[in-house]
């Protein structure tokens, strides 16, 4: 293969010099060698960078930014939106940000970006085809970014990367396309790092060469870099990438004529919205036509029919639409049965007023060749924006269960907006001011260096508070710096409730951290807030969690206070020396939002958090909140607040209220020092499921390990997830960890059976040949699969995870029984062994999509 720079490119940026490390043969997958080497690795490069570095100033001042924004002013973007990589990368972690956890070699190249201020972006070789080429866009070319449903063109003009399919990335290296991504099965790579010569050239080729021989010596495989200038616009590589001849491109082409034809053919007679072929939405489409369009074609159900005298699917329309249509619902009902064709090949009405409906056979056996990564997406959210607010633990101290169950269930409802085809924005509120924090420094101070004077500390104090943090980290991991923090926090806690003198300190080192007039207060403070944030990343990352925007608390005080001091007399009035909203015209409530003393309450803070949400993301279709149910009535009178204020807010910012994870029953009290953390509840669950898992020989100690802590983590997961949102869940390690229940241990033992057929099967036809899958199990199969789609929107409309954990059960209850009386591999017939794989893909397909809608990671071999 070719890498190559069209000529072009040279006439509007003569200068330009690409370096491209190539490596072959290497291994992508988390383990917990590279896991520590990643985060060692990582930690080290955003501490360094934040040396070098005070201000998003002194970033855009760099030279090696600076050329980057000419060069993209150059080709039609604004660097300011459309950011170069690197300058993106450093943003983020100037803004208190950490670097993101995607996979080992992504990680370290985004490290390596920030150590040398360069633009990095790496793609998998495996996925060319033919030559890889930097030149102009001319406007038609296809390109699929990274998370998106839908294929657009670049604008005319962009600097792109495109091989023989399509558009790889836009704007230099600002884009990459979902294709050509790496993943952890990538094992062969290539890395765009863009510079200018006369500029960055050394630092580039250095960087380069560096990160290879890193990637080579940990990770395995041989590498080189080669270059591209305007002296060398092609470098041949010794590599046979893909053949696109007898491949379908992509449809080219995005003009607003072609998109208003495409939309309008859309809505000549059809409405449903799964992005799929499905059959249910086609009978929900027939539906729509026999009523002459006089109900929306999505508000018509369409059901699956259990008892097969009835037929395959019934439907409820005629009895919602009777009314309107001044009809009886059994009227109604003989009048869409007699109308109704296509794969409905028998309708018949029945009192009072069903449409009961009989499918054509090999439709629906059809359908099981449509299902694949795609099937149960569907486009409701049209690409609005959504931000879901979840996770908001407090520095200072561990996770509790609390924090891990808000986690959980946020990451889970990201994934079925992302489904839903929402744009969503995953944030979390933290506190990290407050009287609980000034607890925690009075502990660490006096736990650590107990002679000292808390509000005259010197260097020696700092200093011996910092390496006995720093050894704990080194020694024993920032999960036990956290343990220490929260244990400062109980000492202090229990010291100020028995002490005068001890409340009078905390309550001075609490104004403190307000005023910032002592600097080694302030100093302590963050340098434990920092070491705080980094073990709630950590955990947060454990569980597939990563954040896109962190608002710390402190960052919202001023404009909350600001927000309430300016609505006096319009919202609040003053009361007592306090500011508050009275709110009982409204049904709600009297609740403080400023206190006698000035204070801020959380209420001035979430207002202040609100409007900068909206600030940040102007087009904001819906910002979403998820905290415990107890805060129901303070959030119905915030927003009211909120709405009052602006009435933009009104019906764009919601509340969730989710019950509490209890233990033993009864909740849990970290400020007593009688929780029950996250790690306490992980360690049980991956002991419990090591002795589960330990008697099978075929597993290494590593892989014994490995699959202990993520079916632990499935368990916790799916333990949480199946309780409807609203309602405690009692953490129960058994009923977590029941290998043949309604557990996800369950559900990743049967999709790992399945899996194994696969994989002993081979290749295979995925045809569907004869008379083939007519058994009931095998129908109750297919019927379930087709049911996912409306599975997912209903769970994503109603807040519902636990509809997923429902519907994965059901399914993977179906299959156990189907495999426990038929033949897969050892068929009677060949005809009917390629039908049954296409069916067992199909099911492993959909209980791997639904496992991701719960945010678990699926298993290959259990």
């Amino acid at each position: 293969m070719k890498f190559k720079i069209e000529r072009e490119v040279f006439e509007k940026f003569p200068n330009i010099f690409i370096a491209i490390p190539v490596i072959r043969d290497f291994s992508n997958h988390w383990n917990s060698e590279n896991e520590k080497l990643v985060s060692m690795f990582k930690e080290a490069s955003q501490k360094d960078f934040l040396e070098r570095f005070k201000s998003k100033e002194d970033i855009e001042n760099n030279e090696y930014i600076k050329v980057y924004f000419e060069a993209f002013r150059k080709f039609g973007a604004n660097p300011k939106k459309v950011k170069p990589t690197h300058f993106a990368l450093a943003s983020r972690v100037i803004e208190g940000g950490n670097l993101p956890r995607i996979n080992p070699i992504v990680d370290l190249y985004n490290s390596f970006s920030i150590n040398y201020i360069t633009p990095f972006g790496g793609e998998d070789l495996s996925t060319v085809y033919g030559d890889f080429v930097l030149k102009l866009a001319k406007g038609d070319e296809h390109w699929l970014g990274i998370g998106e449903e839908k294929g657009k063109s670049p604008k005319q003009g962009d600097l792109i990367w495109e091989d023989d399919y399509d558009v790889s990335t836009l704007s230099l290296n600002w884009r990459q396309c979902e294709r050509t991504k790496l993943t952890e099965d990538s094992q062969d790579g290539y890395f765009i790092m863009d510079g200018f010569k006369g500029i960055n050239e050394k630092n580039i080729i250095k960087a380069a060469n560096e990160f290879v021989a890193f990637i080579t010596s940990h990770f395995g495989g041989e590498g080189e870099v080669i270059v591209l200038d305007k002296e060398h616009e092609f470098v041949e590589v010794d590599y046979k990438t893909r053949d696109i001849e007898g491949v379908v491109r992509p449809k080219v082409g995005n003009s607003s004529k072609e998109k208003s034809s495409k939309s309008n053919e859309g809505k000549k007679d059809k409405q449903f919205i799964y992005e799929a072929d499905c059959i249910e939405s086609e009978i929900q489409n027939q539906l729509y036509i026999s009523l002459n369009k006089s109900l929306e074609a999505h508000l018509i159900d369409v059901s699956p029919v259990k008892d097969k005298k009835y037929g395959d699917y019934t439907s409820t329309v005629a009895m919602r639409v009777a009314g309107k249509l001044g009809k009886s619902p059994i009227e109604v009902a003989k009048g869409i049965a007699g109308k109704l064709g296509g794969i409905v090949v028998k309708a018949e009405s029945v009192m009072p007023g069903f449409v009961n409906m009989y499918v054509n056979k090999n439709s629906i056996k059809g359908q099981l060749l449509s299902v694949d990564e795609s099937w149960g997406k569907n486009q409701t959210g049209d690409g609005k924006k959504v931000m879901i607010e979840f996770g908001q633990p407090n520095t200072h101290k561990e996770l509790t269960m609390g924090h891990i169950k808000s986690g959980i269930t946020g990451l889970s409802l990201t994934r079925l907006f992302e489904y839903s085809g929402y744009e969503v924005i995953k944030a979390n509120y933290f506190g990290d001011v407050g009287l609980m924090i000034a607890k925690a420094l009075w502990g660490v101070i006096m736990k650590v260096s107990p002679e000292s004077k808390i509000f005259e500390l010197g260097d020696k104090d700092m200093e011996m508070v910092k390496d006995y943090l720093d050894e704990i980290k080194e020694k024993e991991g920032i999960k036990k710096v956290a343990k220490f923090f929260s244990d400062c926090y109980v000492f202090g806690n229990l010291s100020m409730d028995k002490d005068k003198e001890v409340e009078e300190e905390v309550r001075k080192i609490n104004k403190l951290l307000y005023s910032k007039e002592n600097d080694r207060i302030n100093e302590l403070y963050q340098y434990t807030r920092d070491l705080s944030i980094q073990y709630q990343d950590h955990v947060f990352a454990e569980l597939g969690v990563v954040y896109d925007r962190q608002y710390p608390e402190s960052e919202n005080m001023e404009k909350g206070i600001k927000l309430v001091k300016e609505n006096i007399g319009k919202v609040f009035k003053e009361d007592k020396g306090a500011v508050i909203f009275d709110a009982e015209e409204y049904g709600l409530k009297k609740f403080a939002f400023i206190t006698s003393d000035g204070a801020p309450t959380y209420g001035a803070k979430d207002l202040g958090l609100a409007f900068k949400k909206f600030e940040e993301y102007p087009d904001l279709y819906l910002s979403i909140i998820t905290t415990s149910v107890e805060q129901v009535d303070y959030f119905k009178n915030m927003i009211k607040a909120l709405e009052l204020i602006d009435p933009k807010f009104k019906g764009r910012y919601t509340h969730i209220g989710f019950g509490w994870l209890l233990f033993e029953g009864k909740k849990t009290s970290a400020r007593m020092g009688k929780s029950f953390s996250y790690e306490d509840m992980l360690n049980e669950l991956i002991a419990v499921s090591k002795e589960r898992i330990k008697d099978k020989e075929e597993f290494s100690e590593e892989d014994t390990n490995s699959i202990a802590k993520k079916v632990a983590i499935a368990a916790l997961k799916f333990g949480i997830l199946s309780h409807e949102f609203h309602k405690d869940v009692n953490y129960n390690p058994d009923t977590f960890l029941n290998m043949s229940g309604y557990s996800g241990p369950y559900i990743l033992y049967t999709y790992a059976r399945a899996n194994s057929i696969l994989k002993k099967a081979g290749e295979y036809s995925k045809e569907l040949k004869g008379s083939v899958l007519e058994s009931p199990e095998e129908q109750a199969i297919i019927k379930k699969l087709i049911e996912f789609p409306k599975v997912v929107l209903s769970a994503q409309t109603n807040f519902a995870s636990h509809l997923i954990c429902t519907y994965v059960f059901e399914l993977a209850n179906l299959f156990n029984n189907f495999y426990s009386k038929y033949q897969v591999l050892n068929a009677d017939r060949a005809e009917e062994k390629e039908a049954r794989l296409v069916l067992v893909e199909a099911v492993t397909t959909v209980l791997k999509s639904g496992l991701n809608l719960l945010g678990i990671e699926s298993i290959d071999k259990m």
